[in-house]
């Protein structure tokens, strides 16, 4: 059987948190999810391999995924084959010495931590591949590119439920500082609906009042 995994990540930099989504497909149905990370990471392709295994994790606890699946893994990040497939390993640059409030033995614990966690993921990718005999294959895609295709919508919903688990395990607000230009389309929206909600109730009485429907995160 076939199947299709798409998965996204979303990070803090300030506080290490994160969170993942993913969108798995086969003929037999789809299977959508997403949560918070168990580790801290800065590290935006240790974090993308992470979501991509939480998303195979996802397909196995569903029963999408069965033993001997052909499993095709798209993401927006090159560097997640290359970390899942033990490629890839985080070095101390001599960028990084050579900023004015470096710390050298910060930077090296840093790293060690990133490769800390590379390891984990790497095993753990490995054990599932070989215990469900999964035959992996790789494509990557152009991320956040505010098209209306299927492939396009299904990154942004990823993106979207990532940066919602972020913000969550963060513990801040999910209303953001808006822009004038986005304060401006609000107050023009909320003028619509006024007018709307109230041509309804004076056209037909039995017409329910104009409501906001907000949908749920899965």
């Amino acid at each position: 059987m076939n199947v299709t995994l798409f998965s996204d990540a979303s990070l803090c930099s300030h506080t290490g948190k994160g969170g993942w989504a993913a969108w798995l497909k086969s003929d037999e149905g789809t299977v959508r999810g997403g949560g918070s990370f168990r580790h801290l990471t800065i590290d935006t392709g240790v974090a993308e391999a992470m979501a991509a295994v939480n998303g195979v994790h996802l397909g196995l606890r569903q029963g999408l995924i069965r033993r001997g699946c052909r499993l095709l893994i798209q993401t927006d990040n090159n560097s997640v084959w290359q970390i899942l497939e033990n490629q890839i390993r985080r070095k101390v640059t001599a960028r990084s010495l050579r900023r004015e409030d470096a710390d050298p033995a910060a930077i090296e614990r840093d790293v060690d931590h990133r490769n800390m966690l590379i390891d984990l993921i790497v095993a753990r990718f490995a054990d599932l591949v070989s215990r469900f005999e999964l035959e992996v294959r790789w494509r990557h895609v152009k991320g956040h590119r505010g098209k209306t295709d299927a492939r396009s919508a299904v990154n942004t919903y990823c993106d979207q439920i990532a940066r919602a688990h972020m913000e969550l395990a963060r513990g801040v607000s999910k209303k953001r500082r808006l822009s004038r230009k986005q304060r401006l389309r609000k107050a023009m929206l909320d003028a619509q609906r006024k007018k709307a909600a109230e041509a309804a109730s004076n056209v037909v009485a039995f017409v329910p009042p104009y409501r906001q429907v907000t949908a749920a995160v899965a």
